[in-house]
């Protein structure tokens, strides 16, 4: 005969860490909601530094096939009619402002003109007709326009590196992390947490290319047994790793229009090996609380 006591109190335990379970889910979304910089942030910016490029390659081609542009890799010469094309490519169903040029961060701060909102929400400031497009070299063949880019549109208090955040585009299509006029730790190309890279390693094997993360550690951190990490890297790191130094320099001078050196060790070392070539790409950001934590 089955004892009810007993019967009892074993469903009051199963009950308990069940809902001990259930608290400790919990308290682990918790955390991670709280790292706003992973969750609300990084996912929107993501999101426009990965499907800006490829609207840009549209815009390219179609500028060049109706003989507006003298190459394949130019855009529009007027700004203008590079946010309507960006505005019709990405879809917008709501009000264009392409000639709304009003996009300094006290005007956004006060009057939240933008030029468009994106389906997901992000709202883009700068794309104006009454901006040319800019080098502080008359003469430079690769010229920019700087963007800011509002990650929640019109709601939220529009600050620096909370809500704003700066991006520019070239003519040839290249999309940067932008920065910000003042200290350095206002460059967000040397920020990861919102501008995140990561170097990938092309090898030629048998006629075709096998992609995978580059294994970025230097020769130090190889010969101390540190672990191997495929973490975010800033776009500063990233170029230099995947290019090496001399290379990512060039590049990150002709981006910046200034000196910026490579902190670290040269170029990852499998991106040297004969057959290997290195990229970079924007990296996805990490999945919110619960997911994390079943490791999917």
């Amino acid at each position: 005969m089955i004892n009810l006591k007993n019967k009892k109190l074993a469903m009051v335990i199963a009950e308990l860490i069940l809902a001990l379970i259930i608290c400790g889910i919990i308290f682990v979304i918790t955390i991670q909601v709280f790292r706003s910089t992973d969750i609300t942030k990084t996912p929107y910016i993501y999101s426009f530094m990965k499907n800006l490029p490829a609207a840009n390659e549209v815009i390219m081609d179609d500028c060049y096939l109706e003989g507006r542009c003298r190459s394949k890799n130019q855009l529009p010469e007027d700004p203008y009619e590079y946010c309507a094309k960006l505005a019709y490519y990405f879809n917008i169903s709501g009000t264009v402002l392409c000639s709304n040029n009003r996009y300094s961060l006290d005007v956004i701060k006060n009057e939240k003109h933008y030029n468009f909102k994106l389906p997901n929400g992000i709202s883009v400031y700068g794309l104006s007709d009454n901006d040319k497009w800019q080098s502080k070299d008359s003469s430079a063949s690769n010229k920019y326009i700087d963007i800011l880019i509002d990650i929640n549109s019109e709601r939220g208090k529009n600050q620096n590196k909370e809500d704003i955040f700066p991006v520019r585009i070239f003519r040839n299509g290249d999309v940067v992390p932008g920065i910000y006029d003042g200290q350095a730790d206002d460059f967000l190309y040397e920020n990861p947490n919102f501008f995140g890279y990561r170097v990938l390693l092309n090898q030629n094997q048998n006629n075709s290319t096998t992609t995978t993360a580059a294994d970025i550690r230097t020769s130090d951190e190889i010969n101390n047994g540190t672990k191997f990490k495929n973490d975010p890297i800033s776009f500063k790191e990233a170029l230099c790793k995947a290019y090496g130094t001399d290379m990512a320099q060039d590049m990150l001078k002709r981006y910046y229009e200034k000196d910026i050196t490579c902190d670290k060790e040269d170029m990852a070392q499998h991106c040297q090996d004969e057959g290997n070539y290195c990229t970079i790409e924007v990296v996805k950001p990490k999945s919110s609380g619960l997911v994390r934590m079943l490791g999917l």
